[in-house]
């Protein structure tokens, strides 16, 4: 929905199902004028060609923190952090442009001190801090 937000540290995640019979125009929709705080993660388990959405994030919808999607990321609203994608996707008036970013902005490296990265595996979590 709009105007959701999830609060510093949150982590949205789906993983596909292995044999995915559901069909998804976008697996992960961040809505307009919502702001997530934390992690936006998309694993697949079948890596086709099909030129699917995989995580959209709308125009004046806001990411602080890290996304992470093993396929196609349309962005049209901002993320301030880091961003691992297979791909962008713009799909704009019938088309849709590969490795393309359309009205979105990507900020990277602006964030909070306390932000600890992705929990991509079993690790010990912990805060970083500089070391002179």
């Amino acid at each position: 929905g709009k105007n959701v937000i999830l609060e510093y540290p949150s982590s949205l995640v789906i993983v596909e199902p292995v044999n995915n019979e559901a069909h998804f125009f976008s697996a992960i929709n961040i809505s307009e004028e919502s702001k997530v705080n934390g992690n936006v993660i998309y694993f697949k388990n079948n890596f086709n060609q099909k030129q699917d959405t995989n995580i959209f994030i709308a125009n004046k919808a806001k990411i602080n923190g890290a996304v992470y999607c093993e396929g196609n990321l349309e962005l049209k609203g901002t993320i301030r952090g880091t961003v691992f994608t297979h791909q962008f996707l713009a799909r704009e008036k019938g088309s849709n442009y590969v490795n393309h970013i359309l009205d979105g902005t990507l900020i990277p490296l602006e964030l909070e001190i306390q932000w600890n990265g992705l929990p991509l595996k079993q690790e010990k979590k912990g805060v970083v801090k500089w070391l002179y």
